[in-house]
């Protein structure tokens, strides 16, 4: 799922309450945050 900050994306972990923020650079996966569902938004916030 694309979010409004480029190249950060958000990935919803079926069967889970789980999502992950990440992006790709180079050749790497890097998480920027796992974020827990049920908090009212994530920490880091795709947006910044």
């Amino acid at each position: 799922m694309k979010t409004q900050r480029p190249h950060v994306r958000r990935l919803v972990v079926p069967n889970s309450v789980y999502s992950l923020i990440y992006r790709v650079v180079d050749d790497e996966l890097e998480i920027i945050e796992v974020f827990d569902g049920r908090r009212l938004k994530p920490r880091t916030g795709p947006t910044r």
